[in-house]
C-alpha cells in the first residue's frame, strides 16, 4: 500500500518517446526507400503498396533490433528486476517503453496515412493498448521485469520479416514451375508438360512471359508451304519442301495481342522507371543548387578577400622593387591609419546623432500623442454647438490646407516658369536689354502719370490747405476707428482667453485640484511676466507711433506753409522741363551707384570666404606641420636605434636561440606530460571498469537511488503532515473562544450586580 501511494508521475523519458516517433518517421520516410534503391535492384520496379508494405517491414526489423539489444542487456545485467520485480526503477526498461511507445506511434501514423494501401482497424486497436500499457511503466516505473520479459519476444521479428518481407519480383509473384529456359526444345530436349506447341507460330510471336515463352519448334512448322513444289511419288504425295524461315504469324489470335499489348506494358514501365530516376536526379539537384549558391557566395566573398591581399602584395612588391625607403611605407601606413580613425569617428559620431534624433523623434511622437489625446478629450467636453462649430473651423482648415498646398504648387510652377525665363534672359544680351528699357520706360510712365495726376490737382494754398487739414482729420477719424477695433479686437481675445482658461479649469478639475491650482498660479504667473517683459517695449512702440504721427502732422504743416509761401515764385514750363531732366539724370546715377554698391558687396563677399577659406588652410597647413615634426622626431629616434644593425642582428639572434631553447624545453615537458596523462587515463579507466564490474559498487548505485527516492517520498509525507497539521490547528480558535467566554461571563456578572444593587 506504501508503494502505490508512492507511484509519482515522471515526465522525463517522454523526451526520448518523441525522438523515437521521429526517427522511426524519418526512417521510413528517406532512409528506407534510399537504402533500398541501393541495395535492392528491383526495389524500383515494385508497385507503391509492395514498397510500403517493404518500409514497413524494415521499420519493424530495425525497432526489434534495439529493442531487444535493450532487453537483454538489462535482462543480464539487472539484477534487481529478478529480485524486485514489479516496484524495481529500472532507467533501461523505462527507455525502452519509450522506445517502443514511439515506435507503435509512428507505425499508427504511416497506417493511417496510407490506410487504402495497408491499413486495418485492429491493428490501431492494438497499437492503442500497447502505447497504453508501455507508456504506464515508462511514466510510473512499476512492472520492469514484466514489460521487459514480453519485449524479449521482439528478437523473433527480423526473422518473421526476413521470412515474410522478400523483394518480391518485377510481376509481384515467384517463377512459375512450368516454365523451361529458352531454347530447351530447340536444342533437342523434350519440351516441357506446361508448354503449349507453337502450331502455326512463327518464331518469336508466343507471349512474352508466358509458358510457351520462346518457340523451340522444328523448322518444318515455321515455314511456309507451297503446294506446287510437292513431288509426286510412287506412293503418292512425296515429301513437302520446306520454305524459307518467315518472320511473319499467319494466325494473329488473341495470345498475339496481348503479347504486343505486354510488350508495350513492359516498354511504358522502363519508361515510367527511367522518368523518376530523372525526376528524382532533378529534384536532388534542385535541393543542392541552395547549398552550392551559398558555397559559391562563400567562396566568392573569400575570393574578394584573397584579392585585397594580393593587390597588398602587389603594392608591397612594387614598393620594394622601387626601392622605396621603409620610412615612406611607414608614413603611409600611419596615414591610412589615421584616415581610418577620423572616418570611424565620423561613423560613430553619424550614429550617435542618428541615435539622438531618432530618440527626440520618438519623444516628439509620444508628446504629439498625447495632445491629440487632450485635444480628443477637449472635444468630448465640449458643448454640441462648440463642437459643430469646432468640426465646421476643422473642415474650413483642411479646406484652406488643401487649397494653399494647391497654391504653393502653381507659385512653384510659376517660380519655375520664372526661373527658367530668367535663365533665357541671361543667356540672351537683347533680351536683357529689353527688359530693362521695358522696366524703364514703366518707372518712366508712372512718373508721368503722377506729374499728370498733380497737375490736375492743382488747387489753391488755402484750398490746399484746406485738404490737408481734412486730411488729417481723416486720418485722425481713422486712427480713433482703429485703436476702437483694435479694443474691440483685445476684448474679444481676453473673451476667448477667458473661454479657454475656463476650458483648461475643467480640465484641471477632471485632473485634480491640486495640479488646477498649480496651473492657474502657473498661467498667472505667465501672464504677469508676459506683462512685465513687454511693457517696456510696447510703451515704447506707442510713444515712438505718437512722436511718428505729431513729426507727420508738422511736417504736412510745414510742406503747406512752403507751398503757400513757394505759390507766388512757381517755376515755368521750361525750369520744370530741366528739373525733370536733373531728376532723371540723378535718378540714372543713383541706379548705377546702387548697382555699384551691390557689385562692391558681392565681391566683398567673395573676398571674405576667400579669405576664410585660406585661414582653414593655414590651420590646416599647421596641424600638418605639427604632426610631421612629431613623426620627424620618432623617425630620429627609430633611426638611432635602427642605426646599429650588429647589435639589434645580435639581441635578435638571442632572442631566437632563447625561444628555440625554450621550445625545446616545452616540447620535453609536453610529451612527459603526455605520458603521464596516458598512465594516468589507463589507470582511471581501468579502475572504473572494476569499480562498475564490482557488485558492491552497483549494489550502492542501487541503494543509492533508492534512497534518494525514499527522500523524496519523506519530503513528500512531512509536507502533507505539515499541511494536515495546519489545516487541524485548533488552538487559536480556541484561544479566541475562551476569549469570547470570559468576556460573555464578566458582562453577565456586571449585568447581574447592576441589577442587584436595584
Amino acid at each position: 500500500m506504501t508503494n502505490v501511494q508512492s507511484m509519482e508521475f515522471d515526465s522525463k523519458y517522454l523526451p526520448a518517446a518523441c525522438i523515437s516517433f521521429l526517427f522511426f518517421l524519418f526512417l521510413f520516410k528517406f532512409v528506407n526507400p534510399n537504402l533500398s534503391k541501393k541495395i535492392f535492384t528491383k526495389y524500383n520496379s515494385l508497385p507503391a503498396a509492395n514498397k510500403i508494405d517493404w518500409d514497413t517491414r524494415v521499420n519493424s526489423s530495425a525497432h526489434a533490433v534495439i529493442v531487444s539489444s535493450m532487453c537483454l542487456y538489462a535482462f543480464l545485467y539487472d539484477h534487481e528486476l529478478n529480485s524486485d520485480p514489479v516496484w524495481h526503477d529500472s532507467p533501461i526498461v523505462r527507455m525502452e517503453c519509450a522506445v517502443v511507445a514511439g515506435y507503435m506511434l509512428s507505425d499508427a501514423v504511416i497506417m493511417a496515412i496510407y490506410y487504402k494501401e495497408m491499413g486495418e482497424i485492429f491493428f490501431f486497436f492494438h497499437h492503442a493498448a500497447s502505447i497504453y500499457a508501455y507508456y504506464f511503466v515508462m511514466v510510473y516505473g512499476v512492472m520492469p521485469y514484466f514489460a521487459n520479459y514480453r519485449l524479449l519476444a521482439e528478437i523473433s521479428t527480423p526473422f518473421v520479416n526476413n521470412r515474410s518481407g522478400r523483394v518480391p519480383t518485377a510481376s509481384g509473384s515467384r517463377p512459375r514451375t512450368g516454365a523451361r529456359p529458352p531454347g530447351t526444345a530447340a536444342s533437342g530436349l523434350q519440351p516441357g508438360t506446361a508448354t503449349r506447341l507453337t502450331t502455326a507460330m512463327n518464331p518469336g510471336t508466343a507471349r512474352p512471359g508466358t509458358r510457351g515463352g520462346q518457340t523451340g519448334g522444328g523448322v518444318a512448322l515455321s515455314s511456309q508451304i507451297t503446294v506446287v513444289d510437292r513431288p509426286m511419288t510412287q506412293q503418292g504425295l512425296g515429301g513437302m519442301k520446306t520454305g524459307v524461315k518467315g518472320s511473319q504469324r499467319m494466325v494473329q489470335d488473341k495470345t498475339y495481342y496481348l503479347g504486343l499489348i505486354r510488350g508495350k506494358v513492359n516498354d511504358l514501365n522502363a519508361e515510367n522507371s527511367r522518368l523518376k530516376k530523372e525526376i528524382e536526379n532533378s529534384s536532388e539537384e534542385n535541393s543542392s543548387y541552395l547549398t552550392y549558391e551559398k558555397r559559391a557566395e562563400s567562396l566568392a566573398s573569400e575570393i574578394r578577400d584573397l584579392q585585397g591581399e594580393l593587390g597588398d602584395y602587389n603594392t608591397l612588391v612594387d614598393k620594394l622593387t622601387t626601392d622605396e625607403d621603409i620610412q615612406d611605407v611607414e608614413f603611409d601606413l600611419n596615414d591610412l591609419r589615421a584616415n581610418n580613425e577620423r572616418e570611424a569617428k565620423k561613423i560613430e559620431d553619424l550614429f550617435e546623432v542618428k541615435k539622438e534624433k531618432e530618440e527626440r523623434i520618438r519623444q516628439l511622437e509620444t508628446e504629439l500623442d498625447q495632445e491629440k489625446r487632450m485635444a480628443d478629450n477637449l472635444v468630448n467636453d465640449m458643448d454640441p454647438d462648440m463642437r459643430q462649430k469646432y468640426f465646421s473651423l476643422k473642415d474650413m482648415n483642411e479646406h484652406m490646407l488643401k487649397q494653399l498646398e494647391k497654391s504653393q504648387q502653381e507659385l512653384d510652377i510659376l517660380n519655375s516658369k520664372i526661373g527658367n525665363l530668367q535663365e533665357e534672359l541671361s543667356m540672351s544680351q537683347v533680351k536683357q536689354e529689353a527688359v530693362r528699357l521695358y522696366d524703364q520706360m514703366n518707372e518712366l510712365e508712372i512718373q508721368r502719370d503722377n506729374y499728370l495726376e498733380e497737375t490736375r490737382n492743382k488747387q489753391s494754398p488755402a484750398e490746399e490747405r484746406e485738404r490737408l487739414l481734412k486730411q488729417v482729420k481723416d486720418d485722425n477719424q481713422e486712427i480713433a476707428s482703429l485703436e476702437r477695433q483694435t479694443n474691440e479686437l483685445r476684448e474679444k481675445i481676453e473673451n476667448i482667453e477667458e473661454e479657454i482658461r475656463q476650458l483648461d479649469l475643467d480640465i484641471e478639475e477632471n485632473q485634480g485640484e491640486r495640479n488646477q491650482k498649480y496651473k492657474e498660479l502657473k498661467k498667472r504667473e505667465e501672464t504677469i511676466d508676459e506683462f512685465l517683459n513687454n511693457f517696456e517695449e510696447s510703451k515704447a512702440q506707442e510713444m515712438e507711433k505718437l512722436k511718428h504721427t505729431e513729426q507727420n502732422i508738422v511736417s504736412v504743416l510745414e510742406h503747406t506753409s512752403r507751398n503757400m509761401s513757394r505759390f507766388s515764385a512757381l517755376p515755368t514750363p521750361q525750369e520744370l522741363g530741366t528739373m525733370k531732366e536733373d531728376l532723371e539724370f540723378k535718378t540714372g546715377e543713383m541706379k548705377k551707384s546702387e548697382h555699384t554698391t551691390v557689385g562692391l558687396a558681392a565681391e566683398s563677399d567673395k573676398l571674405q570666404s576667400d579669405l576664410q577659406k585660406v585661414e582653414q588652410l593655414e590651420e590646416k597647413i599647421n596641424t600638418e606641420l605639427v604632426m610631421l615634426r612629431e613623426k620627424i622626431a620618432t623617425m630620429e629616434k627609430e633611426l638611432e636605434v635602427y642605426s646599429d644593425l650588429s647589435m639589434l642582428k645580435e639581441e635578435a639572434e638571442k632572442k631566437r636561440n632563447k625561444l628555440m631553447d625554450d621550445r625545446v624545453s616545452l616540447q620535453r615537458r609536453k610529451d612527459t606530460f603526455k605520458k603521464t596523462m596516458q598512465q594516468l587515463t589507463s589507470q582511471y579507466e581501468g579502475m572504473k571498469a572494476q569499480l562498475n564490474e564490482h557488485e558492491t559498487f552497483v549494489q550502492l548505485g542501487n541503494l543509492e537511488k533508492k534512497w534518494q527516492h525514499h527522500e523524496q517520498n519523506n519530503f513528500v509525507m512531512k509536507e502533507f503532515i505539515s499541511t494536515k497539521t495546519m489545516e487541524c490547528d485548533y488552538r487559536a480558535i480556541s484561544k479566541r473562544v475562551s476569549s469570547s467566554i470570559s468576556d460573555f461571563n464578566t458582562v453577565l456578572q456586571r449585568q447581574m450586580a447592576g441589577k442587584t444593587s436595584m
